[in-house]
């Protein structure tokens, strides 16, 4: 039997039950979700933001070391370049010698230059001079031309020099009195920049660096990469180049980086090097505690100062990059959203009890007023009943707490029910919606994010293989050089004249490699500087840049199909870039073939007002597997590490886009034509 309660009980039951509690339990879920999905989010946030700054700095580093490497890698190829000049020219003492230089002595007993020219020479006074050391001295200074291009060709390096082993220094750039700059003695063995080239430290007689140091000369401090001269087993003396350690990090410490970030670098003896400034005194007050740590990525610290340190070491030079972060610079940020979280969360708190305050007044004052519109009713409907004993049907209702609207209350539980229904429908459906926008949304901005950087990477990729592959063929030319040199030398067929014309072929394929770099520039941002120039003085011009290539591999140009007068207003340089680009692919098929008489046909002549350049050889030709992607990006017929696939790419995009024109391909009998079409293609028949 079902327990029975009066209908007030009922009501005031009901009220609470399902009136008050369920909005406060509502309103504490809500604050709590609400709490903890803002913790989740910070957190996520933060290590978020931790791996982008980790990602970031190492690639920062590793673009950095990559630069420093290379400059490295550079200057040690010049020192290896003066160190074969030098031992040819000692080879050689008895060579002429030069008549225009005057030298004098100084009050100080310094003998020295007083031909006021590139270069200045250095004897101390306690080196007594007859006339080996006056020949000494002209002879260094044959090697005036090789130093100063050294120093002009290169921003990174100050000065180069020689230093032998009796105190005499032939030093570019010139300096004004040097007897006073150098002081009366020097002696050159006791310099770290002289020994550490000496047979005892340099057995293997290649190019050292030195530890840093403080220049002589008074440019600050330096590093210097050395190379021994012999002269058969005698160490004659060194040979150098000076770089100040400004002019190689500057670039590098003074880079605005992200969160407020700080570099440092440090020798392998711990000395600082580059720093930025306000970072300085704090690593001076805790260096060895930092470098002491083995990690890669250091969290410590100092001064009550939380960082991160991001640490890496160049193997070239063994120096250590740092890069000092702040962990509040990091998660500032994320700082700041946590207060305004918790802001929110107290407010919400604050807001929810003042609304459940005006909520339970209203809802109570509202309750005693329907309570007593029900209880009325119902006592007047139970009092009713009573009459159906007087003859009229009673109607049996199911039992209820509330005997009077047992009905109602079925009726309104199956309204509630279908209403309940369609509500959690609807809830499902709009979260399911709402999760597919997000979803989509982040898909978009992904991909987004994905587009952009692939673009980036590619447009930096394809540039950078562009010059790569345009300096091989300047680099091979300088190595084709210094190979006959050093050929001769061996040969005993070496002499001045060789030495200045091999000095001066390699110093104009440097300036080529230069005006290749000018040349990309252009092509990326043409200059609005056209010029006239005939089409045979660039031939000829390249011809000269590739003559000693083009006779190393036994290649036969004829040219005698040249119109001379031909003119063609332009950007001359990059019509060079292109036709050197098919000269060096005939000259690399040459290579894959065994035939005796290798000839490459240039021809030049004016087609309908429109100037065309024919390149023929009998290399083989391309398979027509191929012949119809030469052209595409990145596809090369050369075997792995040979080729880019660039080269007829950029030749291809260079005619279109600077010259309105064409370049086509065919293949001949014995080999490939090229032509080269300075205008537009469909005028010429």
């Amino acid at each position: 039997m079902v327990k029975k309660h009066n209908l007030k009980y009922i009501l005031t039951n009901t009220f609470i039950k399902f009136g008050l509690i369920p909005v406060v339990i509502i309103s504490s879920i809500f604050i709590a979700t609400y709490y903890y999905s803002s913790l989740f989010l910070v957190d996520y946030n933060s290590k978020f933001i931790i791996k982008h700054v980790l990602d970031s700095s190492n690639k920062l580093i590793k673009n950095d070391i990559t630069a420093i490497k290379n400059n490295i890698l550079h200057i040690s190829r010049d020192a290896l370049l003066l160190q074969a000049q030098y031992q040819n020219l000692f080879k050689d003492i008895n060579s002429s010698l030069p008549t225009n230089i005057e030298f004098a002595t100084a009050t100080n007993g310094v003998y020295y230059q007083t031909t006021k020219d590139d270069t200045s020479l250095y004897y101390s006074s306690d080196t007594k001079i007859g006339q080996r050391e006056r020949d000494k001295a002209l002879l260094s200074h044959k090697m005036e031309g090789t130093l100063k291009s050294i120093v002009d060709n290169n921003p990174m390096i100050v000065a180069s020099y020689f230093n032998s082993w009796d105190n005499m220094s032939r030093y570019y750039p010139f300096i004004d009195n040097v007897y006073n700059q150098f002081g009366s003695t020097l002696n050159m063995e006791e310099f770290e920049f002289y020994y550490l080239a000496d047979k005892k430290h340099n057995p293997s007689k290649g190019y050292v660096w030195t530890d840093t140091y403080l220049d002589p000369a008074g440019k600050g401090w330096m590093l210097s990469c050395i190379v021994p001269i012999y002269n058969g087993d005698f160490l004659e003396g060194v040979s150098g180049m000076d770089i100040t350690i400004d002019n190689i990090l500057k670039h590098i410490t003074n880079k605005k980086l992200s969160f407020d970030a700080k570099m440092a670098i440090v020798n392998n003896k711990g000395k600082v090097l580059a720093i930025s400034k306000e970072i300085e005194k704090l690593f001076n007050n805790h260096s060895k505690k930092i470098l002491d740590y083995d990690d890669n990525i250091i969290n410590i610290k100092i001064d009550n100062i939380d960082y991160m340190i991001i640490k890496k070491v160049e193997p070239t030079t063994d120096w250590t990059i740092l890069i000092f972060i702040k962990h509040n610079n990091i998660l500032e940020n994320i700082y700041l959203l946590k207060e305004k979280i918790n802001d929110i969360i107290y407010l919400s708190i604050i807001f929810i009890i003042i609304f459940l305050v005006i909520y339970g007044y209203i809802l109570l004052k509202i309750f005693r007023q329907n309570r007593k519109n029900i209880i009325i009713p119902i006592n007047q409907l139970t009092q009713q009943t009573i009459l159906v004993g007087d003859g009229y049907d009673f109607i049996d209702i199911k039992e209820s707490e509330i005997y009077e609207i047992d009905k109602l209350h079925d009726n309104f539980k199956i309204m509630m029910n279908t209403l309940n229904k369609h509500k959690n429908k609807l809830i499902e459906n709009n979260n399911s919606l709402e999760n597919r926008i997000k979803e989509q949304v982040n898909e978009a901005l992904i991909k987004d994010k994905q587009i952009q950087k692939y673009s980036k990477h590619a447009q930096m990729g394809e540039m950078i293989g562009m010059i790569a592959h345009q300096w091989r063929q300047p680099l091979t030319s300088i190595s084709a050089i210094s190979s006959n040199i050093s050929l001769k030398a061996i040969l005993g067929t070496l002499n001045n004249e060789i030495i200045e014309d091999g000095t001066n072929r390699i110093v104009e394929q440097c300036q080529q490699m230069s005006d290749t770099i000018n040349t990309f520039m252009n092509f990326v941002k043409p200059s609005d500087k056209k010029k006239s120039f005939t089409i045979a003085h660039s031939i000829n011009n390249i011809i000269e840049i590739m003559g000693v290539q083009l006779v190393t591999h036994n290649i036969d140009v004829n040219r005698d199909d040249i119109d001379e007068e031909l003119t063609l207003i332009g950007y001359e340089d990059l019509l060079e870039q292109v036709i050197i680009n098919i000269l060096a692919n005939s000259r690399d098929a040459f290579d894959e073939l065994d035939i005796d008489n290798k000839v490459i046909k240039i021809s030049v002549k004016n087609q309908n007002e429109v100037p065309l350049i024919i390149i023929e050889d009998n290399a083989g030709g391309i398979t027509n597997k191929v012949k119809d992607r030469i052209f595409n990006p990145y596809f090369t017929t050369k075997g792995e590490g040979k080729g880019t696939g660039l080269g007829l790419y950029m030749s291809l995009d260079i005619m279109r886009k600077s010259f309105n024109g064409d370049l086509t391909h065919k293949n001949s009998e014995n080999g490939s034509i090229f032509s080269i079409f300075c205008g537009e293609k469909d005028k010429v028949d």
